[in-house]
């Protein structure tokens, strides 16, 4: 006849017995653990690097969106972007500056220039919203520049420092040359010239001039004023021809 087994040596086999069947347990979820979810868990860990390099892809993006929206600004607003005040004009296409009053507000090259490093300065930052950049911390410093005018671009040369940090890594991207496609400053060398047509002979009609190839030029008569719109179909925002106004006293 067989030993009873005391009750406290039961409750002992009982534990032991459930420890090893939780164990058990356990090792079968892991070894039976989908390659979906292990691909998972490998995808969250994104490398420092990899993360600096999409913000600096991020950066270029915005900052192109930026130059774009510069040069679209400048240009319906008579090459300015802060206007003068005294001399805003409220016109079928918005307010336009007069860019001829015997040449006293008719943006210069290096005045153009410096409008768009103003609209890029005001504007960059809140373009670029860098919240949407996850699992780093972006500060940035003051935005500064070069801008570069040529007969089919607007290129800034920015001096802009991005620092990008994680934990213990931390890196600042710096420098970055941005160009945006467009004929601005082809625009605005034959605004040039017929600004200065207008002011020797203000009879003389902006057509005796000859005008760029893929250029249309508009006049539209107002009280007090001409309104001039220069059409540049080679020059494309958002796929539609970059507008140049103008505004001329009669």
């Amino acid at each position: 006849m067989g030993k009873l087994i005391p009750k406290k040596g039961q409750a002992t086999i009982f534990a032991i017995v459930g420890i090893v069947i939780v164990a058990l347990i356990v090792m079968l979820f892991f070894l039976l653990k989908s390659p979906r979810e292990q691909a998972i868990g490998v995808k969250k860990t994104v490398s420092f690097e990899t993360l600096v390099d999409t913000t600096r892809a991020f950066v270029r993006e915005c900052s192109q969106e930026t130059l774009k929206d510069a040069v679209k600004t400048v240009a319906t607003q008579g090459g300015y972007y802060l206007l003068p005040v005294e001399k805003k004009l409220d016109t079928p296409f918005g307010n336009t500056v007069f860019a001829y009053d015997k040449k006293k507000l008719l943006v210069t090259k290096d005045g153009l220039k410096k409008e768009i490093l103003a609209h890029m300065q005001q504007l960059a930052s809140r373009k670029c919203d860098f919240g949407k950049i996850k699992d780093v911390e972006v500060k940035t410093g003051f935005y500064s520049g070069n801008v570069l005018l040529s007969s089919s671009s607007v290129t800034i040369q920015q001096q802009w420092p991005i620092e990008v940090s994680r934990g213990e890594s931390k890196t600042t991207i710096q420098d970055m040359t941005i160009t945006f496609d467009t004929r601005l400053d082809m625009v605005h060398t034959f605004v040039q010239s017929l600004v200065e047509a207008l002011d020797n002979d203000e009879k003389m009609h902006q057509m005796n001039l000859p005008v760029p190839e893929g250029m249309d030029v508009r006049v539209i008569e107002q009280d007090g004023y001409s309104l001039y719109v220069i059409t540049d179909k080679q020059s494309l925002i958002d796929k539609k021809p970059l507008r140049y106004f103008f505004g001329a006293r009669i």
